[in-house]
């Protein structure tokens, strides 16, 4: 989280707000994660690796698995 700023953390923000946790997913596009968080889709792009990077998060194709033990 200390490598994000704050346009960075609204993404991090919608993806914990919007993720179903039973299965700790998100089912969305970048363009739906830009879109809803009012952000850019590089901000999107850049977050989500470097959330991935720290192994906070998983990609699969259009879904986003959060780490719940990080």
């Amino acid at each position: 989280i200390d490598v994000i700023g704050n346009q960075k953390m609204k993404v991090a923000k919608y993806i914990l707000e919007n993720m179903d946790i039973s299965n700790n997913m998100l089912i969305a596009t970048v363009n739906e994660i830009s879109k809803n968080a009012g952000v850019s889709k590089k901000i999107v792009m850049d977050t989500l690796q470097i959330l991935e990077e720290e192994q906070f998060i998983t990609r699969k194709t259009g879904c986003i698995f959060v780490n719940i033990n990080y």
